[in-house]
């Protein structure tokens, strides 16, 4: 499936028109391409789709490549189907330029990918976050770097009652 993308380029002033294909976003992802499409489409947003647009535009392959890498620790890295290859300061940059924006950040947590879900600890509202859904995130996060952010982002302004729950 592919689908066309009209949004703000980087400079936020000019238009940009792209295709992007959804089944590039979706490889060895617990949600099949129809799913993701469906997510992006019905639930919202051009916006979740200029999101994702613009975090593929800010990969690279040497990235991707270093991500890939098993760590010293025996732990793999993200699949390049699961990544865009982004730096961690332009997932910031992305996030402060997309402010807080909950619904936004949901979206993005359910495609799977690695750099979608970094920006969407971001942009999240943690104390709106119940405790069912705490749990399916942790047990959503599946590299260390998403498990490193959540815990540090959203897991730790929960209050000890909630905490207690996970």
């Amino acid at each position: 499936l592919k689908v066309s993308i009209t949004g703000l380029s980087g400079d936020g002033k000019s238009r940009r028109h792209r295709n992007i294909e959804i089944s590039h976003l979706c490889k060895s992802c617990t949600l099949s391409t129809e799913e993701v499409f469906h997510i992006l489409v019905t639930f919202g947003a051009a916006a979740a789709k200029d999101v994702l647009a613009e975090l593929e535009s800010l990969g690279d392959e040497k990235r991707r490549q270093y991500n890939a890498k098993v760590g010293p620790d025996g732990i793999p890295g993200a699949p390049s189907g699961k990544q865009f290859g982004c730096k961690t300061g332009d997932i910031r940059k992305l996030a402060k330029k997309t402010k807080t924006d909950h619904e936004l950040g949901q979206k993005l947590w359910k495609t799977g990918n690695m750099d979608a879900q970094l920006l969407a600890i971001l942009i999240m509202k943690p104390k709106e976050l119940s405790a069912e859904q705490l749990d399916t995130m942790v047990r959503e996060a599946r590299f260390a770097w998403v498990a490193d952010w959540l815990q540090s982002y959203i897991i730790k302004d929960q209050p000890d009652d909630e905490k207690e729950k996970l």
